[in-house]
């Protein structure tokens, strides 16, 4: 699980677009990326993405399986 804590390090750049709802995009370090929309606000699906990866939960998050079976950071 620390393996997957050090390859997940969100960090919002703006904090105002992450309070709304909308369309958001997770980029990758091996140039894959993940586009979402949520009806809650984008800093609260954020924080479930990140939930699934510290719990292992691949069959959940599609950004899970792929860290967990690719040597990719995001």
């Amino acid at each position: 699980m620390h393996e997957l804590n050090n390859k997940c390090k969100l960090t919002p750049k703006s904090v105002i677009p992450y309070q709304t709802p909308g369309v958001y995009k997770i980029d990758c370090t091996c140039g894959s990326s993940y586009i979402g929309q949520t009806k809650r606000t984008i800093a609260e699906q954020v924080k479930e993405h990140i939930a699934t990866l510290n719990n292992c939960q691949m069959a959940k998050s599609a950004i899970a399986e792929h860290l967990l079976n690719s040597n990719s950071n995001l």
